[in-house]
C-alpha cells in the first residue's frame, strides 16, 4: 500500500485507512519503530487489552447468574413440613 506523508504544521503525518487500523485491532494509540530504513506501525499492547478487565467481570457474573437457583421450588412445598 502506499501512503503520502503529509505536512501538518511543522509535523508529518501518514493518513491509515480504517480497514487497516481495525485488520490490526488498533485503538486509539500505536507503536510506530524504525528499523533498518522501514518503519514498523503495530497495535499497542494496552489498546488491545483496555477492555479484558469489563469482560472478565461480565463473565464473572454470567457464570454466577447460572449457578443461581430459584428462590422457591415446587418441591420446598410439598416435600417439607413448616
Amino acid at each position: 500500500m502506499r501512503i503520502i506523508i503529509e505536512e501538518l504544521g511543522g509535523s508529518r503525518i501518514i493518513r491509515l485507512p480504517e480497514d487497516v487500523l481495525k485488520n490490526c485491532k488498533a485503538g486509539d494509540q500505536i507503536q510506530i519503530k524504525a528499523l533498518n530504513c522501514a518503519l514498523l506501525i503495530k497495535a499497542d499492547q494496552d489498546s488491545i487489552r483496555s477492555d479484558w478487565t469489563a469482560q472478565m467481570q461480565n463473565k464473572g457474573r454470567k457464570r454466577l447468574e447460572n449457578l443461581l437457583i430459584e428462590e422457591s421450588s415446587i418441591f420446598d412445598m410439598d416435600d417439607w413440613e413448616w
